[in-house]
């Protein structure tokens, strides 16, 4: 159990709160590698208690990271301030439900990717245990695209992103520097790494051994509730596209929204919501793959990788050459 700093708390959540409960364990990315699956399987454990949803809270006012949470209302820019006691009692409302017996979880895609978490997390909970998923950064990048189309954040085809805006959906895969900044703050006995094209071979060896990471019994799981999270791809991407450009003011609104500000996304007219439901009925969106990406993409990103993770082999004790075609 890890108690909050008593500086960090106000003198009404001193008073409401016999004792205050924080993290043992973080999900921490990267986005798109199973994260979800992980956290819902072990959401139905008995000795683990994990918020629903992501509480993305380390890099809340980082721009690169959750550029959702910037937001323009009457001529003024306005963000979330982590280090304020109110973002402070917002994180640890999110556990207070846990009981005694249980350990505390919390999952967030956009942790392993951070340039401000890592310390974040280390000044707040230096002992918790950190689960790191990778994914081939090929594959988890066009995923991520994909993802991204879905909810109304990108405005072009993949390839004009890659060259007009690449920001997180590239950088993202750089797995190297990030578990390096991660490595030089923790112990390696802290920090677990799940291979993602392994762990949906074979999710139940791979919950075992998160379980055991924990020390927790891995026999009450079932198994066969895992699932990977599938996304959905419209029939047509460029009238989606389109129809993302227009109605870009309110993408992300949903994020902003479930922090503890005064102020809130920007509200959708009934117009807007009219065009979207027409949209939706004209494009539809379906369980399939998206097309394959272009063969000069591929070649180029698998590049940028080998050389952005070279010797990541080493360091995370995998052949990553063995799941991966984007490493030397």
């Amino acid at each position: 159990m890890i108690s909050l700093d008593p500086s960090h708390m106000n003198k009404a959540s001193a008073t409401s709160h016999a004792v205050e409960r924080l993290p043992d364990f973080i999900i921490g990315g990267a986005m798109k590698s199973a994260t979800t699956t992980i956290h819902s399987l072990l959401s139905h454990h008995p000795e683990v208690f994990i918020p629903k949803g992501e509480v993305l809270y380390f890099d809340v006012d980082e721009i690169a990271a959750r550029p959702d949470n910037f937001s323009k209302i009457n001529n003024e820019w306005l963000f979330p301030e982590y280090d304020s006691p109110q973002m402070s009692d917002w994180y640890r409302s999110h556990f207070a439900e846990a009981k005694e017996h249980q350990l505390v979880g919390e999952d967030s895609p956009t942790y392993l990717a951070s340039e401000k978490a890592p310390q974040r997390i280390r000044n707040t909970l230096p002992d918790v245990k950190l689960i790191f998923t990778l994914r081939d950064p090929v594959e988890r990048a066009y995923s991520h695209y994909w993802h991204y189309v879905r909810t109304g954040r990108v405005f072009f085809n993949f390839d004009d992103t890659i060259r007009y805006s690449p920001g997180n959906i590239i950088q993202r895969g750089f797995y190297r520097v990030q578990l390096e900044r991660y490595l030089e703050l923790f112990d390696a006995s802290q920090i677990k790494i799940i291979i993602f094209e392994s762990f949906i071979r074979d999710p139940a060896q791979h919950l075992t051994s998160i379980c055991d990471f924990l020390n927790i019994n891995h026999e009450v799981l079932d198994f066969t509730e895992s699932h990977f999270n599938p996304g959905k791809v419209p029939r047509w991407l460029s009238p989606q596209l389109m129809i993302n450009r227009y109605l870009r003011r309110y993408a992300g609104r949903n994020q902003i929204e479930r922090l503890p500000l005064q102020f809130k996304g920007v509200e959708e007219t009934l117009w807007t919501k009219f065009l979207r439901r027409v949209h939706r009925t004209i494009n539809p969106w379906s369980l399939q793959k998206p097309p394959k990406m272009a063969s000069n993409t591929r070649r180029f990103l698998t590049r940028l990788y080998s050389k952005e993770n070279r010797g990541l082999s080493e360091l995370v004790g995998v052949d990553l050459s063995k799941h991966w075609n984007s490493i030397e």
